[in-house]
């Protein structure tokens, strides 16, 4: 009896390569997973401390903390509950951030404040009667407690690895205008991912703040406008002709409402609503209440991810020592939350994350979109703080008119009767149909291959 040797011939090999190649390859501009919107809402200069440093199970203030005045004295200064809703925070160049920070002993808050008029300001920290949304947000969904600024700075460097993973190597003093380095939305153009940044944006109706703020937008000097919104001043972002897409923020309402918003959107505030010293937290708090419920009463609701996040520490006192990853950063801590019907309710997430952090999670999302530095490389993305094994959660509408209780057990009910009829698959699902349909696609091409054998 002889064995009979098999060998594919090169029709059925190919086949089964094209096969198995296009049941697991995304379509272009399609994510892998059940998220088809990503929004970040970037606030200003909060320290995580400041917002969220006694709310429950979290890195918060730790007892018996006394800053020193100076390096000479032991009058020190306590954290304390604040209860104006106006602190003026304190310097947060990148030198003060170094005073601050001083090597990781983190004690220098009161210190690089000494010139400001009340220095101890950056002592003082809120809870929920100050910010019943955002503690109504945190109770319900995802609140970061290990996510860094990107460099240990103020905001336009910031806001730069926001947009690019890097700031090319500025991080104080004059904005060496143009900025000439690779920024995300040039990799998201030609992969046919749509995105907008929406600048100046405001309460519905308000617009941009006033005049001299619109103007101050195309201005050359440095302004609120500039360091919020770099694009500008982006060499990639002009000489390619993608300016068109940064809009003024009012066009964010329009757009959820005819249901032309982009798969990626960035928003950052006008002056008045963005929370930066010494703005308060409360119109900053109804603006941003209402981007988000603007979303949850739309199709959108059920594959968009809410990133409620700020950008600096604005002087005030955070005691969590930044992990020092380059010459730059990472910088303190600042408060971030998800909102997603996929995230984990009222989940506080211990994972380290920066600024980068937002490309790695588009980077992944749309996995033709390649990383543009190390930083965005090695960023932690954010798959931890979703259950894509929960139905869509039913949106959770707060009213601006009159603040939410917030308690410690406030959940709200997980279900899909009040969504759009259109459902999005959870992971577990999308991937197990992807690896399904690849063994299928596999075991036909082993067949057609078989049958294309010849004797040898």
């Amino acid at each position: 009896m002889h064995l009979k040797k098999l060998y594919p011939s090169a029709f059925g090999l190919v086949l089964m390569l094209l096969l198995i190649i296009t049941t697991i390859s995304p379509v272009a501009g399609q994510a892998p997973l059940p998220i088809q919107h990503i929004v970040i809402i970037m606030q200003e200069n909060r320290s995580f401390d400041e917002y969220f440093g006694t709310y429950p199970n979290v890195n918060g203030i730790p007892p018996n903390v006394c800053l020193t005045v100076n390096a000479s004295t032991t009058q020190c200064v306590k954290p304390y509950l604040e209860t104006s809703t106006n602190p003026e925070g304190a310097s947060h160049t990148w030198d003060a951030a170094h005073t601050d920070w001083d090597n990781g002993k983190m004690d220098g808050f009161v210190w690089a404040a000494k010139a400001d008029s009340n220095p101890s300001n950056v002592m003082g920290h809120y809870d929920y009667h100050m910010l019943p949304y955002y503690w109504t947000y945190a109770s319900n969904y995802v609140l970061f407690d290990n996510f860094f600024e990107s460099v240990l700075s103020f905001s336009l460097p910031n806001h730069l690895y926001i947009i690019a993973a890097q700031s090319g190597g500025y991080y104080t003093g004059t904005p060496p205008y143009p900025f000439n380095f690779m920024t995300i939305m040039e990799e998201l153009t030609p992969s046919k991912i749509s995105w907008k940044y929406y600048y100046g944006t405001n309460l519905p109706g308000a617009g941009i703040t006033n005049e001299s703020e619109l103007m101050a937008h195309d201005a050359p000097e440095s302004t609120f406008n500039d360091y919020v919104d770099p694009l500008p001043h982006m060499a990639g972002i002009v000489n390619k002709g993608l300016l068109s897409y940064n809009v003024n923020g009012s066009e964010f309402y329009t757009d959820v409402q005819s249901g032309t918003l982009p798969q990626v959107s960035w928003i950052v505030p006008a002056e008045a609503v963005s929370e930066h010293p010494t703005a308060s937290p409360e119109p900053g708090q109804k603006y941003v209440v209402t981007l988000v419920n603007t979303i949850m009463q739309s199709k959108y609701w059920k594959d968009t991810a809410i990133f409620i996040a700020w950008d600096d520490w604005g002087g005030f006192y955070d005691h969590v020592p930044p992990p020092q990853v380059d010459q730059y950063g990472l910088g303190f801590r600042v408060p971030v939350l998800l909102i997603s019907p996929y995230a984990r309710q009222g989940y506080v997430s211990h994972t380290q994350y920066e600024h980068s952090s937002y490309l790695a999670f588009i980077e992944h999302q749309w996995v033709n979109v390649s990383s543009l530095t190390d930083r965005d490389k090695m960023a932690n993305s954010f798959y931890g703080e979703f259950d894509f094994s929960q139905p869509p959660r039913q949106p959770l509408i707060l009213n601006t008119n009159s603040s939410p209780h917030w308690n410690g057990s406030t959940t709200t009910t997980a279900t899909s009767a009040t969504l759009p009829t259109e459902t999005s698959t959870p992971q577990g699902m999308v991937i197990g149909s992807v690896i399904a349909l690849a063994v299928i696609s596999t075991v036909s091409a082993l067949l057609i291959g078989y049958f294309g054998f010849r004797k040898r």
